[in-house]
């Protein structure tokens, strides 16, 4: 075997581990950037629900802090207690595939976040 042979027989192999680490950095990335909207969705909701009496209003401000594609697979869930300094704790939480390009593994991903009620 040449010299020219057996590079393009180890660039043969590489090339689909490159691509496998490729895939990975690219979910991983896609996961972490749901999850910080995720995360700051749900503390919108938590000052939203501990200012105003109204649980829609704190439902209203996780959907508009979402981006459009993940809003659509998260569910809201908010606790409150009548009361001034009681906590008052929103949840989001939405689904996510991995490799969805070769069929996928779904993940549901989510957040918590308590706070103390003002009204």
């Amino acid at each position: 075997m040449t010299e020219r042979g057996s590079v393009s027989v180890e660039l043969g192999l590489l090339i689909p581990v490159v691509l496998v680490l490729l895939a990975i950095v690219a979910e991983t990335a896609a996961i972490a950037q749901a999850q910080v909207a995720l995360v700051h969705a749900s503390r919108e909701g938590a000052r939203a629900a501990a200012v105003a009496p109204d649980v829609a209003d704190a439902v209203d401000a996780v959907e508009r802090s979402l981006p459009v594609r993940l809003a659509e697979r998260a569910s809201v869930s908010v606790e409150r207690s009548r009361g001034v300094g009681l906590p008052v704790r929103v949840t989001v939480r939405a689904s996510h595939e991995l490799f969805r390009f070769v069929g996928g593994v779904p993940v549901v991903l989510g957040w918590t976040t308590t706070m103390r009620s003002e009204r």
